[in-house]
């Protein structure tokens, strides 16, 4: 059996249901009237992953029980988690009161002041935390660095970053950077700046740099550290953005210009680091604190709309990756998050809405390409898809061994188009690619049975593939009817009978399994098959063919 075309393409997300973000007024009634209603609303909504409407019930219960302090960090942390700092700061208030050194409610405080302009205020909330681990105290140390920039202080600010631990020295050297341009003392800025390129080459300390020499009169040198990054990143949006600039004749200006601006490259910088330990929702807090503090940080948005996506929370990844400018060097990436999104919600409409304009001006964009194809080809659309993977197939310099799912895409649109002898091209280059890949494998292999190729070489295929992948039905079916085509039927019914197991509602399954009872002799149990194969929705064609074999069975075996 082939890929599944319904399932909207498996390089897209598995669907996570999402409800509205704001409970609705029938809601409110029906679970309002009490207490416990609303909590065990509030359980309802944090499982759908609506965490916006579980913190809406929960603080309704908060409200009436307000000395339950486990509650009430409940309700901090999903207010902190959808990014309503302000909803968040009053309850952190309550806890750092309960708990002096409770470190996530004192940075959402200081971060509060820091937008208001407060510092002191901020470097209170911050002297007031005990680290507990490695992170808090770089969190910490590298926020009172900021904060004595922000009263006038540099010198201090520099010596607190003088001396961190080696695992976290290019922070300390690229904040210190950072610090030093804000104060205007370029050549310190210079030296850390180089030196935090030395310890790590990450994209803040290469654009910082590069931006140091652009702004010092060294264009050269500043175009050489980005094209230095791009071999090791290639594409890398902000570094293009930044190396075009400097080709149009442009000085990079500085990445941060105030106290905002760098406390929240700092949050990013503390998510990135978080993500590097462990991947996934403790990272979340840290972008919404840095995206509070500037709304228009370059990286910001596409990284929270990523991890969101990435952690199934998808109506939450859409309103983020909204927030992304147009003009940004992630505006293309934005779209294609939240098309990315939009299909894993079954909204594969919609997705192709969002991708069209952007596939439209930029055809040769890979992933753009890729994305919208597999959306064109999840919808039947295979024309299309051919069409929108064609230019970007075209543009490349050569095939390489990331790209067997571009021609792969286009094979398996071609091929449902009727034009095998282009598809089968197609499948063998992807194969070229990819040797191993069992996808590929078994779209081939299952592809020349139907057509009449060599069937040892395609069961060879497919058998590669179910060794890849023993439990995937779809291909032990492919298996299946490769052994019905060969005149194997009682291996066909074996195998077909395991594909079944694992694939129990699919129609096509049932009618091959059907096919390899017949010719087994299994003639009653192969006309069940072929009435639960109608019960499965099949398309119209295979309506046809179904109840033609139930009525009549199959013609005789030379006649295949």
């Amino acid at each position: 059996m082939r890929l599944r075309l319904k399932a909207a393409a498996a390089l897209l997300a598995a669907v996570a249901g999402a409800a509205a973000l704001a409970p609705s007024a029938s809601a409110q009634t029906q679970f309002m009237s009490s207490p416990t209603g609303a909590f065990l609303a509030g359980q309802a909504a944090a499982s759908r992953l609506d965490l916006e409407a579980a913190a809406w019930f929960y603080g309704f219960v908060l409200q009436r029980d307000p000395s339950n302090t486990q509650l009430a960090a409940t309700v901090f942390s999903l207010w902190l988690e959808v990014g309503n700092i302000a909803a968040a700061a009053p309850i952190a208030a309550t806890l750092v009161g309960i708990d002096p050194g409770f470190e996530m409610g004192r940075l959402v405080l200081s971060s509060q002041a820091i937008r208001s302009g407060q510092y002191q205020a901020a470097l209170d909330q911050i002297d007031a935390i005990t680290p507990v681990d490695a992170l808090g105290a770089i969190t910490v140390s590298l926020l009172r660095a900021w904060l004595h920039q922000a009263v006038g202080e540099t010198d201090e600010a520099l010596a607190l970053l003088d001396g961190m631990t080696d695992d976290y020295a290019e922070f300390a050297y690229f904040h210190s950077a950072l610090i030093a341009d804000l104060a205007g003392r370029t050549d310190v800025a210079l030296f850390f700046a180089e030196t935090a390129v030395e310890r790590g080459r990450s994209i803040g300390s290469t654009l910082l740099h590069a931006s140091l020499l652009s702004r010092t009169g060294d264009a050269a040198s500043a175009e050489q550290v980005l094209i230095e990054v791009l071999e090791i990143i290639p594409g890398q949006p902000q570094v293009v953005a930044a190396l075009e600039a400097l080709r149009a004749g442009e000085t990079l200006p500085p990445p941060v210009t105030d106290i905002r601006t760098g406390t929240a490259t700092l949050f990013f910088d503390l998510a990135t680091a978080v993500m590097l330990q462990d991947r996934g929702q403790r990272s979340v807090p840290y972008l919404q604190l840095s995206l509070r503090l500037w709304p228009d940080g370059p990286a910001t948005a596409a990284a929270l709309g990523e991890l969101l996506q990435e952690l199934g929370r998808h109506e939450q990844a859409i309103d983020t990756f909204s927030l992304v400018a147009p003009g940004s060097p992630f505006a293309a990436a934005a779209i294609l998050g939240a098309a990315t999104s939009d299909a894993a919600l079954g909204r594969i409409d919609e997705a192709i809405r969002r991708l069209e304009p952007v596939a439209a001006a930029e055809p040769d964009d890979v992933r753009v390409a890729l994305t919208l194809a597999s959306l064109y080809r999840g919808a039947e659309r295979f024309r299309d898809a051919v069409d929108a993977i064609s230019p970007a197939i075209a543009a490349m310099d050569g095939p390489d061994e990331n790209s067997w799912r571009l021609y792969f895409i286009r094979a398996s649109s071609l091929e449902r188009l009727g034009d095998w002898e282009a598809a089968e091209d197609d499948f063998r280059i992807a194969l070229l690619l990819s040797p191993n890949q069992p996808d590929v494998l078994n779209y081939l292999g299952y592809s020349m049975v139907v057509y009449g190729g060599d069937i040892d070489e395609a069961l060879g295929y497919i058998q590669r593939a179910v060794e890849a992948r023993p439990q995937a039905g779809y291909i032990i079916d492919s298996l299946g009817w490769a052994y019905f085509h060969l005149g194997r039927y009682e291996d066909a019914v074996v195998e077909l009978e395991r594909a079944v197991e694992l694939e129990p509602d699919h129609p096509e399954v049932a009618e091959h399994l059907g096919d390899a009872y017949w010719r087994a002799g299994r003639e009653y149990e192969a006309v069940f098959q072929w009435r639960h194969a109608l019960e499965f929705d099949p398309p119209e064609d295979a309506v046809d063919r179904l109840q033609e074999k139930i009525a009549n069975g199959l013609p005789d075996a030379g006649a295949d």
